[in-house]
């Protein structure tokens, strides 16, 4: 059935169109729940569900999936890859049916644990990139799969404003969660049907080999702490700005997921090569942070979707380019745990963010949450530098062609 294929005898560049679409849905519906959930969480703030229970649903998602990215590296010593992602795909459409029958936040919140239990077997897929992509193309392979996901955060923004227009908020809201579950059975399909590459030093030891990679690991964090923080911040800004609406608040959204789908699939790449992937980390964060700032603000309607644009920006170039390092040149059989590890960190991020957001804009104000995330991605960018100081030696120089 071409499950166990050679292993170390493909580069990204020879695998199967079938592998790569595999691959390319497991991290499409990664993210296609997050996207159905953004505009949701407006509709369901304006029909009473509080600012807290936001930000918990926001969080429960990203900390489901840093959880599970941890078990899915070990398990793929002992289950083939393509039944884990097989898995994966199906939890995600169990999530889409919880929406589907949604009657209390209780079952929404169900349904967040399982799309992120789900979402988080894209650690597989981070995995065969990061073992089988060499350089210079590592980084250009991450920003393609990072891309898929954002396009699947994309898709579920549009579907779910466009029905919401259409059928109204809670009936819109379910009948996007089905087309959801139709491309996660999609994604299941796929995954079936395609060759996967086994699991490479299945005997290799459990622990993680990080080589002094822990301070990307942190960047990496303070990097999803930030954005996604933010991404929730502008749910609950969209939704005290009625005359935006749903609506606007999908066009938001969208405009910055196009934005990202450009940068992450070509442009990470592109810096990493020229300046270094170092100088491209650290850039990107100080875009995350200004970007932050201005939001912070507050100025107007204007100003705020500005700031979110130049955040966006930094962090489309700091995920893909973080990933390659963080992944790249360590012991050998250790590239499945860093994977997992590095979900597992931007998840604490991820739920971290959202659920300060939550609970600052509750107790004090909308603005003192985003300066939390300026500061949150300021941090990051003085760690990004010190350690481009300390290791422009190893990886942080710019990219040799081949």
């Amino acid at each position: 059935m071409g499950l166990d294929v050679e292993r170390d005898s493909q580069s990204p560049s020879e695998m199967t169109r079938p592998l790569r679409l595999a691959l390319w849905f497991m991290a499409f519906n990664a993210l296609l729940g997050v996207g159905l959930f953004l505009p949701a969480a407006t509709v369901l703030t304006q029909h009473g569900l509080s600012e807290a229970w936001v930000g918990v649903l926001a969080g429960a998602f990203p900390l489901a999936e840093g959880l599970s990215a941890m078990a899915y590296p070990m398990l793929v010593r002992r289950i083939s890859p393509r039944m884990l992602l097989l898995v994966g795909q199906l939890l995600c459409a169990a999530s889409c049916l919880c929406i589907i029958l949604y009657d209390q936040p209780v079952l929404l919140l169900l349904g967040r644990i399982l799309g992120g239990a789900g979402g988080g077997a894209v650690a597989i897929a981070y995995h065969l990139v990061g073992k089988f992509a060499k350089e210079p193309d590592r980084v250009r392979e991450f920003g393609q799969l990072t891309a898929a996901s954002t396009a699947g955060l994309m898709i579920g923004l549009v579907m779910t404003s466009v029905a919401a227009a259409a059928f109204g908020g809670e009936l819109g809201l379910r009948i996007a969660s089905l087309l959801g579950a139709a491309l996660s059975v999609a994604g299941m399909i796929a995954c079936a049907s395609a060759g996967i590459p086994a699991a490479a030093d299945a005997e290799a030891p459990r622990r993680a080999a990080f080589d002094g990679k822990v301070n990307l690991l942190v960047i990496y964090g303070l990097n999803s702490f930030a954005y996604v923080g933010l991404s929730i911040a502008v749910t609950i800004w969209t939704g005290l700005h009625a005359e935006l609406g749903v609506g606007a608040t999908g066009l938001i959204f969208l405009g910055l997921t196009s934005l990202a789908v450009l940068f992450q699939a070509q442009a990470a790449g592109f810096a990493a090569a020229r300046i270094g992937a170092g100088a491209t980390v650290a850039v990107g964060l100080g875009l995350s942070c200004a970007g932050a700032a201005i939001f912070a603000g507050q100025a107007g309607l204007v100003l705020p979707i500005c700031g979110l644009v130049i955040a966006r920006l930094g962090y489309s170039v700091v995920v893909p380019t973080t990933l390659s390092l963080i992944l790249s040149e360590g012991r050998a059989g250790g590239e499945q745990m860093r994977a997992g590890w590095a979900m597992f960190i931007a998840s604490i991020g991820s739920s971290l963010g959202p659920a300060s957001v939550g609970a600052l804009s509750s107790r004090y104000s909308l603005s003192v949450a985003a300066a939390v995330l300026a500061t949150a991605a300021a941090a990051g960018l003085i760690a990004s530098l010190a350690f481009w100081a300390r290791h422009r030696a190893v990886g942080f120089a710019p990219s040799k062609s081949r």
